[in-house]
């Protein structure tokens, strides 16, 4: 039954109810509150999050100082995030602090989508959703580890199971986002493709 929960609360997030709108509710100089994806019946939002509830480990919609913008995130032990996703990053739903009780999300999963129920319920894993352009999550038509392009930074990372592995090319784990692809971002140097 938790197998498909968090999948169940992030099917309402991204596929009936872009975070857009949500995000256009948060105040230009909100630069303090940090926000979680909560699905509902008939919409979905951005709950803030007091700092005692934040669990690290888990991705928030936080503001970047660096960045000046929101962007999304992994909480960390120190109260602090890491990383800053940029488009293409792909993360299981079990790693968003998503709350609906095993009623709603039965009732839900019921109500919208009555074969995905089985469906999940095979996986054995998981589901994910990838970030895009736009800041909206969307839901993945497969299972996969966590996948992050840092905007930071301009690397890339890739978790095999608790291992954090960098992405690299024949220049580094430096990378950019052309046209929805990844490419080596090289300084100083053209790349020919």
């Amino acid at each position: 039954m938790r197998l498909y929960s968090n999948m169940i609360a992030l099917l309402l997030a991204t596929v009936w109810c872009p975070t857009v709108a949500a995000q256009e509710s948060i105040p230009a100089d909100d630069h303090q509150n940090v926000y979680r994806l909560t699905p509902r019946d008939d919409n979905t939002g951005l709950v803030l999050v007091p700092p005692s509830e934040i669990k690290p480990g888990y991705a928030y919609y936080f503001y970047s100082s660096v960045l000046k913008r929101r962007v999304w995130g992994f909480a960390t032990e120190e109260n602090t995030f890491e990383y800053a996703f940029g488009e293409g990053t792909i993360l299981p739903t079990s790693r968003f602090d998503l709350r609906l009780s095993e009623q709603d999300q039965e009732r839900i999963l019921e109500e919208r989508v009555p074969r995905l129920k089985q469906d999940i319920e095979g996986l054995g894993r998981s589901p994910a959703a990838q970030l895009d352009a736009s800041g909206n999550w969307k839901l993945l038509s497969y299972t996969t580890s966590a996948r992050v392009f840092d905007m930071l930074t301009s690397e890339r990372w890739e978790w095999h199971g608790k291992r954090r592995l960098g992405v690299v090319n024949v220049y580094g784990n430096l990378w950019q986002i052309v046209d929805g692809e990844y490419v080596p971002l090289v300084m100083g140097w053209a790349v020919c493709q």
